[in-house]
């Protein structure tokens, strides 16, 4: 009974591991695609300021 219930715990343990590092990756990817649009958003307004 008590290995069934360590098992278990070694589970969510696992599984609260794994989220915390897709939010880790998701954060990253995030402010990359914050970064790019920063920049894309940058060149549109220099060329409609140019034009």
């Amino acid at each position: 009974m008590d290995q069934k219930r360590g098992h278990s715990s070694f589970w969510s343990r696992v599984m609260l591991l794994a989220s915390h590092s897709v939010l880790r990756q998701h954060r990253e990817v995030v402010a990359v695609m914050a970064t790019y649009e920063m920049f894309l958003g940058g060149m549109l307004v220099l060329a409609w300021a140019i034009s």
